[in-house]
């Protein structure tokens, strides 16, 4: 023998980081490859996962289903796993309950990539078959960013929820305002042209703008939610109440800025909104969509001509000095029953942490 030659392949710096921030998230990873069981410990302690255990092809071929469903909730490390192996493995894990995102490049992967709740396939060395047998495609082939993907969906489904709480809350107080009214008073607290006015220009520019504000910032740090969960959930409906009934409390005048309020106070789905950082957080755009109406209520409120056919009439200083009193109101109120809910919400996530299986959002 006149030589050795050692051929390494070490794992990208930013997977190791990727996998904790999945672990952080309470998503486990597991590496299936075709590669000897030895590489495979190897590998997958460089990248932090437990190599103690490889399960190999023929370990796999040696098990019962049943038996495969208990090695499944402790292996990480799949070594010499065939196709059949790979969809085997995936459907044992969703058997499970669990949600399975499954990554691949080869003709080999395709079924088990089928077979996924979201199957990945590598944009750059991935073949055509594993393409079309995935949901999404990978245009940098990098782990990282799989789970950058799960971070924004989270924030995506964050938005949903915050718009929700945002809208549901304004619109019934819209509703019960003139319900109320109609029953002390011959006068509407707010006109037609007014409703269309508050809806068209100020409720759909502000809310609309919800998506771009940053939101919570750990949200790798709270586990999956779970899929059955319906989106209106008992906390948005509290809000809703609550919320809904306080603003109705307040006259007409107050309105536009009672929205502009509680936009702010939408930032945080269970943080507090009385920091500095909201505003940094809400955003630009939001911030924007803030002034345009404020700067189009103080033309309705002002021009002559304009106020009369909406109905309005101009406020002298005393006016907008309550005003603004009752909006910090608002806030203060939002943020002490946010609070609450926060605490009562990881009160009841401890309890549910210690019954197997169960997830809190």
């Amino acid at each position: 023998m006149l030589g050795v030659v050692g051929i390494f392949d070490p794992p990208r710096k930013e997977s190791k980081r990727a996998i904790r921030k999945c672990r952080r998230a309470r998503i486990k990873v597991v590496m299936i490859t075709g590669d000897h069981a030895k590489t495979a410990g190897a590998i997958g302690a460089l990248l932090g996962l437990n190599p103690t255990t490889v399960t190999t092809s023929v370990d796999l071929k040696e098990m019962s289903d049943e038996t495969l469903k208990e090695i499944c909730e402790t292996t990480e490390v799949y070594a010499r796993a065939t196709p059949a192996d790979k969809l085997r493995i995936v459907q044992t894990l969703q058997s499970n309950g669990h949600i399975v995102a499954m990554t691949g490049d080869g003709v080999n992967d395709a079924p088990a990539l089928k077979q996924a709740h979201a199957g990945i396939a590598m944009g750059i060395n991935g073949a055509e078959v594993a393409k079309e047998a995935s949901k999404l495609v990978l245009l940098d082939d990098n782990f990282a960013t799989i789970v950058k993907a799960v971070e924004e969906g989270r924030k995506v489904y964050d938005s949903l929820k915050r718009s929700i709480t945002y809208i549901l809350p304004t619109n019934m107080a819209e509703g019960m305002s003139l319900f109320i009214a109609a029953f002390i008073s011959w006068v509407p607290p707010i006109t037609p042209l007014q409703i269309l006015w508050i809806n068209s220009i100020t409720s759909v520019a502000l809310s609309s703008l919800i998506p771009f504000q940053r939101g919570e910032h750990n949200v790798l740090n709270r586990p999956p939610r779970d899929t059955k969960k319906i989106l209106l959930t008992s906390t948005i409906l509290i809000r809703t109440v609550y919320i809904g009934f306080f603003i109705t409390s307040m006259i007409i005048v107050y309105f536009v800025l009672c929205e502009i309020a509680f936009l702010l106070n939408s930032v945080y789905l269970k943080d507090s909104s009385v920091t500095p950082r909201v505003f940094r957080d809400v955003g630009v755009p939001s911030l924007v969509s803030i002034v345009i109406p404020i700067g189009l209520q103080f033309i309705l409120t002002y021009i002559p001509g304009l106020n009369t056919v909406f109905g309005m009439g101009p406020m002298n200083w005393w006016q907008w000095n309550s005003a603004i009193e009752v909006e910090s109101v608002a806030v203060i109120v939002r943020n002490i029953f946010s609070t609450q809910g926060k605490q009562v919400e990881l009160d009841i996530e401890t309890e549910l942490r210690r019954l197997p299986g169960c997830y809190s959002d």
